[in-house]
């Protein structure tokens, strides 16, 4: 009996230490492993996704782009100097126009056959004056002035005169190519263009028989030779002038020699 007893207890001691060992281990398997997820305590089953979770990436910087910029500035640029360049044309124009109207009115006196003005746009502006008493040997003192050489008709010339200190000094700031024109009395005009330029020496500078060097070519004239190769049919307007050298107002002579320019007759009708 008794060694059923001690059966029975070593039984009992040995289900203990057994059933102590499966209480443990558990407990000891939770500490040593990893950490498993806990399903809340609802008593509804829960999925765990046990999937390690995808890395984070981090958006790559945005490179800077490159757009090419077309040449369409620069086109707007010239486009907008060349009608810059356009207006100030028109704008001269008009200006020249205006100044032009301006002097047709200032000199126009109804007397269609009778030049009243001479005008180089930018260079003169002149009124003009007969020689009284048909005086070959006047020349107008006023300034802004030239006088119509009325001998130099009589050979197929519109002639005038200025002296170099008045306004014959703008005589010499003409050249070849440009346009001289005359205004008639009754507002309208003819132009003429500038063909010769002559330039002679007097060696007598204060006498009318003085004789003339040509400082073109050297060659000697007579006063009279002088007269017949610059006044003549060929060279329908004529401006004349002394030339100042020396300290010599009556140095020289110059001659600014035009012909007509075919269709450029026009009328207008002073203001």
């Amino acid at each position: 009996m008794k060694s059923l007893s001690i059966l029975i207890l070593l039984g009992a001691l040995a289900a203990l230490i057994v059933g102590g060992l499966f209480v443990v281990t558990p407990v000891l398997a939770e500490v040593n492993s990893p950490a498993e997820p806990v399903a809340p305590l609802t008593g509804d089953t829960v999925a765990v996704d046990l999937a390690p979770e995808a890395p984070i990436v981090e958006p790559a910087a945005e490179e800077p782009v490159s757009v090419a910029v077309p040449a369409l500035s620069v086109d707007i640029a010239k486009d907008f100097a060349a009608q810059q360049e356009i207006e100030a044309e028109q704008a001269a124009q008009a200006e020249a126009a205006a100044a032009f109207n301006a002097f047709i009115a200032s000199v126009a006196n109804g007397e269609a056959s009778q030049v009243t003005g001479i005008y180089v746009d930018g260079v003169l502006a002149n009124a003009v004056v007969g020689q009284p008493n048909s005086n070959p040997a006047y020349v107008s003192e006023a300034a802004n002035v030239v006088t119509h050489f009325e001998m130099a008709a009589q050979y197929g010339s519109q002639a005038f005169l200025a002296h170099n200190f008045l306004a014959g000094a703008s005589f010499s700031q003409l050249s070849v190519g440009q346009i001289i024109t005359l205004v008639y009395g009754d507002g309208s005009s003819a132009n003429f263009q500038i063909q010769t330029i002559l330039r002679y020496q007097a060696l007598s500078p204060t006498s009318t028989l003085s004789r003339f060097v040509d400082l073109g070519n050297g060659s000697e004239l007579s006063a009279s030779e002088l007269f017949y190769a610059v006044y003549n049919s060929e060279n329908p307007v004529v401006l004349q002038t002394c030339i100042e050298n020396e300290g010599n107002s009556s140095w020289g002579r110059l001659f600014v020699q035009a012909t007509p320019i075919l269709d450029t007759t026009v009328s207008v009708t002073a203001p």
